[in-house]
């Protein structure tokens, strides 16, 4: 087992609860994107990719600023594309044959 340095500082534990209250969150926030932009999937990985590097770059940029609410935002846009893109392979829109 690797023993780890003093100087680093230990992660704070988080409990199930925790992620459950992230989870309902993002349960809110799906179905506001759903009722924002339809419920369409994706039609190929381009598509998804597209808007995932999108969402990764709007993080970035809040990141840049110091702007800890706008990342935070940016990351539940960043899990709901990529949900979107599980969904849209799911349901056989994206088929990889492009």
């Amino acid at each position: 087992m690797v023993k780890i340095p003093a100087s680093i500082p230990q992660r704070i534990p988080f409990q199930v609860a925790d992620i459950d209250a992230a989870v309902e969150e993002f349960r809110t926030r799906l179905a506001s994107a759903i009722k924002k932009h339809g419920s369409g999937c994706c039609w190929s990985t381009h598509e998804v990719s597209g808007v995932i590097d999108e969402e990764v770059f709007e993080r970035n940029l809040a990141q840049h600023r110091n702007d800890l609410v706008n990342f935070r935002e940016e990351l539940f846009d960043g899990v709901i594309a990529n949900f979107w893109g599980i969904v849209s392979i799911d349901k056989g829109v994206i088929t990889g044959k492009w």
